[in-house]
C-alpha cells in the first residue's frame, strides 16, 4: 500500500517538475534525465524503507500524511548523521515553502528522535525534492512541518496556483531556455506567466497548476494514475510494484486491522473552523470529495505499516518462547550429565582394584616366560639351520624330476632338460667356492662335482644322440626349418666339438645326397606335376640353359646357407637383402663354411661337366661371351654371398675362366683369319669393306653385351674397361686396323690410281664410330685417334704434293726452298720470268676452279670435318710456301698478353709490357704458342731510357723448358700499338738467347676489325749508293691459329660473343628485338623532348623539328588500302615459305625412311649371300688345313725316321 501511494505522489510531482522545466523544446533531454534519476531514487528509497528498523516504543499514532508515528515523539531541529538522506550525505532534506509553514501544534503529536528523516516528509514531499541532490551547509536545516490531517486532503486537491509552493523551475534555468530557444514564443500561461512556443507544452504546463493526473495504471488492482503517459508505461512495466503475493498479502493485513475512516470534527473548535472556511472559501465540493478521497488512501496506507509492524512484535514473542523451551531442556540435561559423573568416577576406583591383582600375578609368572622364551629361541635356531640345509640341498642338487629329465631316455629333449642342465652348469659354478677352501677341497665339494659331471656326460650324450636322429630326418627333406629346440641343442653341443662335429657328419652327408638327386630331378623330371619343366628341354638354347642350372643351384644354395646360419644361430645380424656378406672368422661362420663346402661337393661335379660342354660347344663369339658373362654374374653372386673361398665359388671361377678363354680363342681365330683376308682389286670403294663391317658389328655387340652386364666391384672404375675387356679390345681393333693398312697398301700398289690414304682413314673413322657410343672404351678410342692423326697428317702432306702439282707451282717452290742464297732467282729455270708467267697462269686457272672450296679427291672421305681440315691444311702450306715465313699466333698468347697489359698498365695510361714468346720456328712456319711477361720500365719522355731484367729471363725459361722442353724460345712481343725507337735495341738484347728473334706487336687495345698482331724480323737494308748500311724491321704475315683444345677453350671464353657471318632464326630474332627496344628508347626520348618543348622548359630547335618530320614522312600511310594489301601479302607469302619447308622436311622424312628400309633389305640379303660364302671359305680351309696338318706330320715322321 506504502508503495502504491508513494509510486502515485512521486509521478504527480515529476510530471509537476516535467511540465515547469520543459518550458521549451530544448529542454526535452533535460526531462528525459530526470525521469531517469527519479527511477533510480524511487528503487533506493523503497529499499530503505524495507530494511529499515525503525526504532519505536509505546502506542502507536497515526498522522494525517500516512505515516506511523509513536506517541509522545518531538520533532527535532536536525536529524542524526547515521540517517541521513541518501541525496546530500550528511543531513536530511527539508521541505521549505516560500509563503508559510506549519507550527509543531498543528502537526500533532512531536515524533522521535529515532525516526528516520524520510519520514517526516509526507508522500508527496519527499518525492517531489528527489531530483539533484541538496547541497550540504553549515546552516541547520528548518524542521519538516507536518500538516494537520483535515488540512491534508485540501491541500492535495486544491489547485497549485492557490497554494504557496516552491519554484520548480529558477530563474537561471528560465534565462538558459531563452537563449536556446530558437522561435519566439505566442502562448502564455494564466496562472504563473511562462510563454512557450507549442501549445502542447502549455497544456501540460497547465496540468501542474491544476493538479490533474490523466493516465491511470492499466494493470487489475492497481489504479495509481500520473501526469504523463510515459512515467505511466514505465510504471506498467515494472514487476515488482505489480507482485500478486504483495498486493494480496498487504489487502489482508488491511482488512484486519483496518479501523473505521476518520470524520474530520465540526463545531468542535469554532475559531479553527472559520479560519479553515476563511482559508479555503475558494474550493468548491468536487474538490472536497477528492481530498477526502486522498485521506481514505492514506488511512489505508497507515492501517499496512501497523499490520506490520504488529506482525514483528508477535514474531518476537514467539522467539522468546521457544528460547524458554530450551532452557529448560539444557537444565534437565546438566543434571544428567552430573549423574553421569559420579558413575564415572566408582569405575574408575574398580580398575585401580584390578591392575594391582595383574600385577601380583606377572610377577607370579615370570619364571615360566623365561623358560618359554629359551624354547622359543632354540626351536628359531632350529628351524634357521634347517632352512639352510634345503636351501643347500636345493641349490647344490638336483631333484628327483630334474635327474629323470636329464637321464631318462623317455623324457625328449625340451624346455625341462634344458633347465635341469642349466641348473648342473650353475651348480658346478657356485661349487668353486666349496673346492677353494682354506683346508683345501671339501669332501661335499668332491661328491658334488663327481655328480654334476656325471649328469653332464648324460645330457651331451642324449644331446648327441637327438640331434643325429633330427640331422638324418632333415637332411632328407627340401623344406628346411630350424626349431628353437634344435637351435639351444647345437648350440649346448658346441661345448664338445667332437659330439658336434660326429652330429654335423650325418647332416653333410644326407644333404649332399638330397641336392644331388634334387639337380638331377631338376634336370630330368622337373618339379612336381611337371611343373617348372625340366631344364635339359632347354638345353639347344645355351644362355637358357646355363642360367636354369646356376639359378638353381644359386636358389639352392642361399636356403642351404640360411639353414646353416640358423642352425648356428647368425641368422639376422642387420645384413640387407643383396649386401655383400663380411665373413667374421667366428667358430660357427667356419662350422657353416665347412658344412656348406662338403654338402655343395657332389653337387658342383655334374654342373661343372654340363656347363663346360656348354661353353665348348658353341661357335657363336658373342653366345659364347654371354654365357661367360652369365657366369661371371652367378660367380660373383656367389662370392657375396657364401664367400670366394667356398668350394662352389671356386668351381664357378674355373668355369667362368675356361668360357673366356673359348670366347677370347674364338675372336682371337677371328682376328687371324681378317688378316689373311685380301680386298677385291676390282672393287673402286673407298668405304669400309663387309668383313670390317662384320669385325665392328660383332664388336658392338659384345660391347652392348659387355655394357648391359653386372660386372665386378674391381672391374670399371673411371670410364675404363675392366682388364678382361680390354683384351678384347685389343684382340677385335687392333687386327682390322693391321688389315686395313696391310691390304690398303697390297691393293694401291696393284692400282696406281686407288686412294688407299683416304680408305685407311674410312676404316679408322668408321671403328672411331662404333667404340664412341661406350666410355669404357675411352683408352681404344685415344689409340684410334693417335692413328687417325697420323694418317691425317700423312694426307695432307699427299694432299700438298698433289695441289703443287695441279697448280704447276712445285718446281718454283721447290727452287725457293733449295735454292743457294747467293744465285739470284732468275738465274734458275724454275724461277725465270717466263716459266714464272706460265705457272702463275695456270694458277691463276686452278684458283678459279672449285678445287679451291672442296677437293674431289677428299670427297669420298666418310667424315666432312676431316676433308675440310685437310684441304685447309694443304691450302695453308701452300700459301705459306708462297709468301715465306709465316708467324702462327695461338689464343693462348693473345689471352695471356692481355692479361699482362691489364695487370700491369692502367686503362689511362699509354705504357706499354713487354714479354717472351715460346714455340717452334721450322723455317716456314713460326708457331708461338706460349708466353710469359718480363719486367720492363721505360721512361716516356726519352724512349732509349729503358731496363729490362736478364735474370728474370732466363730463369723463367728455365722453368718453362722443365714443364715442356718443346717450346723454346723464338722472339718477344710488346703491345706497342706501332714501332718505337727502342726496339731495335731490345731486339738486339734478344739475340743473345736466339739469333732471328722474331718481335710481334700485340695490340690489345684495338680500334678497327682484324687480327691484332703484326710481325717483324730485323734486317740490314744495303743501300745501293755504297753508303753503310743500317737496321730496320722487315714486316711479315701473321695468322691466329688454335689446335682443338684450344678452339674449345676459346669457345667457352667467347660463348656469348655472335659471329656475324652466321646467321640463324634464334640471332635474327634476337637483332630484331635488340632494334626494336632501341627505337622505343629513342621514340622515349623524342616523346620527352617534345614535351619539354611544348612546356617551354626547352627552347625550339628548328633543325631537330624538321628531322623529326623527315622521319615522320617516312612512315607509311596504314589507313591506304594498297598498302595493307601489300604488307598482307608479305606475311601470306612468308607464312607460305615456312609452310612449304614444313612439308618438304616430312617428305624428306618419309625418303630417309623408306631408304633406310631399302639399305636394311639390301644388307641382310647381301649378309645371307656373305655367310654362305663364308662357310664355303672355312670349309677350304678347313681342308686345306687339315691337308697342311697331314703334310707336316709326314714331314715330322720322315724326319724322325
Amino acid at each position: 500500500m506504502y508503495n502504491m501511494a508513494r509510486n502515485a505522489d512521486s509521478s504527480n510531482v515529476r510530471s509537476m517538475q516535467h511540465i515547469t522545466s520543459s518550458d521549451t523544446e530544448e529542454s526535452q533531454e533535460a526531462f528525459q534525465l530526470h525521469n531517469y534519476t527519479f527511477e533510480l531514487d524511487d528503487l533506493d528509497m523503497e529499499l530503505r524503507y524495507l530494511t529499515a528498523e525503525p526504532h519505536l516504543s509505546g502506542p502507536q499514532a497515526v498522522l494525517g500524511d500516512g505515516i506511523l508515528h509513536p506517541e509522545g515523539a518531538q520533532l527535532s531541529s536536525s536529524t542524526p548523521p547515521s540517517l541521513s538522506s541518501p541525496h546530500n550525505g550528511s543531513q536530511s532534506a527539508a521541505l521549505q515553502f516560500s509563503d508559510f509553514s506549519l507550527s509543531d501544534a498543528e502537526c500533532g503529536s512531536p515524533l522521535s528522535p529515532a525516526t528516520p528523516d524520510y519520514m517526516l516528509l509526507p508522500l508527496t514531499d519527499r518525492i517531489r525534492h528527489r531530483g539533484p541532490p541538496f547541497r550540504a551547509s553549515s546552516e541547520p536545516t528548518v524542521t519538516a512541518e507536518l500538516l494537520p490531517p483535515s488540512t491534508l486532503g485540501h491541500l492535495r486537491s486544491h489547485s497549485m496556483s492557490s497554494v504557496p509552493r516552491a519554484r520548480v523551475a529558477t530563474q537561471a534555468m528560465l534565462e538558459a531556455n531563452e537563449r536556446r530557444r530558437r522561435h519566439q514564443p505566442q502562448f502564455q500561461c494564466a496562472e504563473c506567466g511562462q510563454v512557450f512556443t507549442a501549445q502542447f507544452s502549455l497544456k501540460r504546463h497547465q496540468l501542474s497548476h491544476t493538479g490533474e493526473r490523466p493516465y491511470t495504471c492499466g494493470i487489475p488492482g492497481c489504479g495509481q494514475k500520473f501526469f504523463n503517459s510515459d512515467d505511466c508505461k514505465r510504471h506498467e512495466k515494472s514487476k515488482k510494484r505489480h507482485n500478486q503475493a504483495t498486493v494480496e498479502a498487504l489487502q489482508t493485513l488491511s482488512e484486519l486491522y483496518s479501523p473505521p475512516l476518520p470524520v474530520p470534527p465540526k463545531g468542535d473548535n469554532p475559531d479553527e473552523d472559520d479560519g479553515a472556511d476563511e482559508e479555503w472559501s475558494d474550493l468548491d465540493s468536487e474538490e472536497k470529495e477528492h481530498g477526502l478521497e486522498h485521506l481514505r488512501q492514506d488511512v489505508v496506507d497507515e492501517t499496512a505499516s501497523r499490520a506490520r509492524k504488529h506482525m514483528q512484535r508477535d514474531l518476537e514473542n514467539k522467539l522468546a518462547q521457544g528460547s524458554q523451551h530450551f532452557l529448560k531442556a539444557f537444565g534437565e540435561v546438566d543434571q544428567k550429565l552430573d549423574e553421569l559423573q559420579k558413575l564415572v568416577s566408582e569405575m574408575r576406583g574398580h580398575c585401580d582394584e584390578a591392575e594391582a591383582q595383574l600385577k601380583l600375578t606377572e610377577e607370579a609368572s615370570q619364571s615360566l616366560l623365561e623358560k618359554a622364551e629359551s624354547l622359543r629361541q632354540e626351536r628359531q635356531q632350529l628351524e634357521t639351520q634347517k632352512s639352510i640345509v634345503l636351501l643347500f640341498l636345493d641349490r647344490f642338487t638336483l631333484s628327483d624330476e630334474e635327474a629323470d629329465a636329464i637321464s631318462s631316455r623317455e623324457i625328449a629333449i625340451g624346455p625341462r632338460f634344458f633347465r635341469a642342465m642349466d641348473k648342473t652348469e650353475r651348480i658346478r659354478a657356485d661349487c668353486g667356492v666349496l673346492m677353494s677352501g682354506e683346508d683345501g677341497p671339501t669332501k661335499a665339494g668332491m661328491d658334488i662335482m663327481a655328480a654334476t659331471s656325471s649328469y653332464l656326460e648324460q645330457a651331451y650324450e642324449k644331446i648327441y644322440r637327438w640331434c643325429t636322429f633330427e640331422f638324418r630326418r632333415i637332411g632328407a627333406e627340401h623344406q628346411l626349418e630350424v626349431t628353437p629346440t634344435m637351435l639351444e641343442a647345437v648350440r649346448r653341443l658346441s661345448g664338445r666339438p667332437e659330439l658336434l662335429s660326429e652330429a654335423l657328419t650325418f647332416l653333410s652327408r644326407a644333404r649332399q645326397n638330397t641336392l644331388l638327386s634334387a639337380f638331377l630331378d631338376a634336370l630330368t623330371r622337373g618339379g612336381p606335376s611337371g611343373l617348372p619343366r625340366p631344364i635339359e628341354l632347354h638345353a639347344h638354347d645355351p644362355i637358357r640353359y646355363v642360367g636354369d642350372m646356376l639359378a638353381w643351384v644359386h636358389q639352392a644354395i642361399a636356403a642351404e646357407y640360411e639353414f646353416l646360419e640358423s642352425l648356428f644361430g647368425l641368422a639376422g645380424r642387420g645384413r640387407m637383402v643383396g649386401a655383400v656378406r663380411t665373413f667374421g672368422g667366428s667358430e660357427e661362420e667356419e662350422w657353416v663354411r665347412e658344412l656348406l663346402n662338403s654338402t655343395v661337393g657332389k653337387l658342383c661335379v655334374p654342373l661343372k661337366l654340363r656347363v663346360l660342354q656348354t661353353v665348348r660347344a658353341q661357335e657363336d663369339s658373342i653366345l659364347s661371351y654371354k654365357v661367360a658373362n652369365l657366369l661371371q654374374y652367378y660367380m660373383v653372386t656367389m662370392q657375396r654371398t657364401i664367400g670366394d673361398k667356398s668350394v662352389l665359388s671356386k668351381t664357378l671361377q674355373e668355369i667362368t675362366e675356361v668360357s673366356y678363354k673359348v670366347f677370347l680363342d674364338t675372336i682371337e681365330a677371328r682376328g687371324r683369319a681378317l688378316l689373311r683376308i685380301p680386298l677385291d682389286l676390282d672393287d673402286p670403294s673407298l668405304s669400309p669393306p663387309h668383313f670390317i663391317m662384320d669385325q665392328a658389328q660383332l664388336l658392338r655387340e659384345i660391347m652392348q653385351v659387355y655394357d648391359s652386364a653386372l660386372l665386378s666391384e674391381d672391374s670399371t672404375a673411371g670410364g675404363d674397361a675392366a682388364p678382361g675387356f680390354s683384351r678384347i679390345l685389343d684382340v677385335m681393333v687392333d687386327p682390322a686396323v693391321a688389315m686395313c693398312a696391310a691390304a690398303a697398301e697390297e691393293k694401291a700398289r696393284s692400282r696406281q690410281q686407288w686412294d688407299s690414304a683416304v680408305f685407311v682413314l674410312n676404316c679408322l673413322c668408321y671403328l672411331k664410330s662404333v667404340l664412341e657410343p661406350f666410355s669404357f672404351t675411352q683408352y681404344k678410342q685415344t689409340e684410334v685417334q693417335d692413328i687417325i692423326k697420323d694418317k691425317i697428317y700423312a694426307l695432307e702432306e699427299d694432299h700438298y704434293e698433289r695441289i703443287l702439282r695441279d697448280t704447276c707451282l712445285a718446281d718454283a717452290i721447290h727452287t725457293l726452298e733449295t735454292k743457294d742464297p747467293a744465285t739470284p732467282l732468275s738465274r734458275l729455270p724454275a724461277t725465270e720470268p717466263a716459266a714464272l708467267q706460265s705457272a702463275l697462269v695456270k694458277f691463276s686457272l686452278w684458283l678459279s676452279t672449285p678445287d679451291t672450296v672442296s677437293s674431289p679427291r677428299l670427297a669420298p672421305l666418310s667424315s666432312a670435318a676431316i676433308a675440310g681440315r685437310v684441304h685447309r691444311g694443304a691450302l695453308r702450306r701452300l700459301l705459306t710456301a708462297l709468301a715465306g715465313t709465316t708467324v702462327v699466333v695461338h689464343p693462348l698468347v693473345l689471352l695471356s698478353v692481355t692479361d699482362h697489359h691489364a695487370r700491369s698498365v692502367s686503362r689511362t695510361s699509354s705504357k706499354r709490357v713487354v714479354g717472351v714468346l715460346l714455340g717452334q720456328d721450322n723455317g716456314k712456319t713460326v708457331n708461338v704458342a706460349n708466353s710469359f711477361g718480363i719486367p720492363f720500365e721505360e721512361d716516356e719522355k726519352d724512349s732509349k731510357t729503358w731496363f729490362l731484367d736478364h735474370n728474370y729471363i732466363e730463369g723463367m725459361y728455365d722453368m718453362f723448358k722443365k714443364v715442356n722442353a718443346r717450346e723454346r724460345m723464338i722472339g718477344w712481343y710488346h703491345t706497342g700499338p706501332k714501332l718505337r725507337a727502342s726496339d731495335q735495341e731490345i731486339n738486339d738484347l734478344f739475340k743473345r738467347y736466339i739469333a732471328k728473334p722474331v718481335m710481334v706487336i700485340i695490340d690489345v687495345r684495338p680500334e678497327a676489325v682484324g687480327i691484332p698482331t703484326d710481325a717483324y724480323y730485323a734486317v740490314e737494308e744495303i743501300r745501293d749508293d755504297g753508303t753503310e748500311t743500317r737496321k730496320t724491321f722487315l714486316h711479315v704475315p701473321s695468322a691466329i691459329e688454335a689446335e682443338e683444345a684450344e678452339e674449345i677453350g676459346v669457345e667457352h671464353l667467347l660463348r656469348d660473343i655472335k659471329d656475324s657471318t652466321t646467321t640463324t632464326l634464334a640471332t635474327r630474332v634476337s637483332e630484331q628485338l635488340a632494334s626494336l627496344q632501341g627505337l622505343q628508347t629513342r621514340l622515349r626520348d623524342i616523346h620527352k623532348y617534345l614535351l619539354d618543348v611544348a612546356e617551354g622548359r626547352l627552347p625550339v630547335n628548328h633543325q631537330i623539328i624538321y628531322h623529326l618530320q623527315d622521319a615522320l614522312n617516312l612512315l607509311p600511310d596504314l589507313s591506304d588500302p594498297v598498302v595493307t594489301q601489300s604488307f598482307t601479302s608479305s606475311t601470306n607469302d612468308q607464312l607460305l615459305v615456312v609452310y612449304l619447308s614444313s612439308l618438304l622436311r616430312a617428305v624428306i622424312a618419309l625418303h630417309a625412311l623408306v631408304d633406310n628400309k631399302a639399305t636394311i633389305g639390301r644388307a641382310e640379303l647381301e649378309e645371307g649371300a656373305d655367310e654362305k660364302e663364308k662357310d664355303a671359305k672355312k670349309a677350304e680351309e678347313g681342308k686345306k688345313e687339315n691337308e697342311k696338318g697331314k703334310e707336316s706330320s709326314r714331314s715330322d715322321a720322315d724326319k724322325g725316321l
